[in-house]
C-alpha cells in the first residue's frame, strides 16, 4: 500500500519548520530559515514535478508497516530542540516519528532521514519564489559604528513577495539585526552579541539581475572587539497574514564575513 502524502519537518524555527512534502505528482519544499546554509540558500518555496515512476520509487522505500515499527524519541525531545518529524499519511491513518538532537537515532530511522535529506537537496535546485540576502560594503569604525549595504534578491518562476526592511524598524514581528562574535577560522559562532538595526534607508532604485531592494543599514555595536571578528546580518519576518499568505516568512541570514574596526 502506497502513502497518500509524506511530510518531513525540521524545527529550525519551531513555529515555522522547514517542510518537505511528497505526494503524487509533486515534490515541494518550504524553507523558513537558512541559518544552516547562510547566504547561498534563500527562504521561500521550492517545487518540482514528480513523475509517477519517481513517486513509486520513493513509496517503495516507505512501507507503512515497516515505518510504524521504527523506534523514535516521542516524549524525549526537549522543548526548543531542533526536532525532525516524519509524518506518513496512508488510507485511514497518519503515522508519525520524531527525533531530537540529544539522543542517538535508531539506524533504520536515520537511513529514512538521510533519504529525505537527499530529496531536500534535490528540490532546492528548483526555486519557485525564493528570497535571498547579500551584505556588501560593510565597515565598522573605531567607535563601533557599523554600516553596510543590504541587498535582497529573488529567484524562481513566481514573483517574490516580502516585507520591506523599512517597515521592520520597531516592528512587532520582524526586524533587521546585526550579529557579531569573536573570529574563528571556521567562522563558527560563540559568545554571540546582537543589536537591532533601527537606521535603515533605501540605497538605490536599481532593478534587474534579480535585485528586489537595496538598503543602507547602520547600527552601533556595543563592546565591538578591537581585533578581527565575524559578523552577519539577519532579515526576520515572522508575521504570516491571512490577507497575503504568499509573503515570505522566516529568518534570512547573510554569509558571515570577517571584520576589523578601522
Amino acid at each position: 500500500m502506497s502513502f497518500l502524502q509524506l511530510e518531513y519537518l525540521v524545527g529550525e524555527l519551531p513555529r515555522y519548520p522547514q517542510r518537505l512534502t511528497i505526494e503524487p505528482g509533486k515534490l515541494r519544499y518550504e524553507s523558513h530559515s537558512n541559518l544552516s546554509n547562510p547566504g547561498s540558500l534563500g527562504i521561500g518555496l521550492f517545487e518540482r514535478p514528480l513523475t509517477e515512476k519517481e513517486f513509486e520509487a520513493i513509496a517503495s522505500t516507505f512501507s507503512p508497516a515497516s515505518f510504524a515499527a521504527l523506534p523514535d524519541q516521542r516524549g524525549q525531545v526537549l522543548s526548543g530542540d531542533r526536532f525532525r518529524r516524519i509524518r506518513l499519511t496512508v488510507e485511514g491513518q497518519t503515522l508519525e516519528k520524531i527525533v531530537g538532537t540529544k539522543l542517538p537515532v535508531d539506524a533504520g530511522l536515520q537511513r529514512t532521514i538521510d533519504r529525505l535529506e537527499r530529496l531536500v537537496e534535490d528540490v532546492k535546485q528548483h526555486p519557485v519564489s525564493v528570497l535571498r540576502i547579500n551584505l556588501r560594503d560593510a565597515a565598522v569604525d573605531r567607535s563601533g559604528m557599523f554600516s553596510g549595504i543590504l541587498e535582497l534578491t529573488g529567484s524562481g518562476a513566481q514573483r517574490v513577495l516580502f516585507r520591506n526592511p523599512l517597515t521592520l524598524v520597531n516592528a512587532a514581528q520582524g526586524s533587521i539585526d546585526v550579529y557579531w562574535w569573536p573570529y574563528r577560522a571556521d567562522m563558527s559562532r560563540s559568545n554571540v552579541e546582537t543589536t537591532i538595526v533601527t537606521d535603515i534607508a533605501k540605497a538605490s532604485d536599481m532593478q534587474g539581475g534579480g535585485i528586489l531592494g537595496t538598503f543602507r543599514i547602520r547600527a552601533r555595536l556595543a563592546n565591538a572587539p578591537a581585533g578581527a571578528f565575524s559578523l552577519q546580518v539577519r532579515y526576520s519576518n515572522m508575521a504570516a497574514t491571512s490577507e497575503n499568505t504568499d509573503v515570505v516568512v522566516g529568518q534570512l541570514f547573510s554569509t558571515p564575513i570577517t571584520m576589523t574596526a578601522k
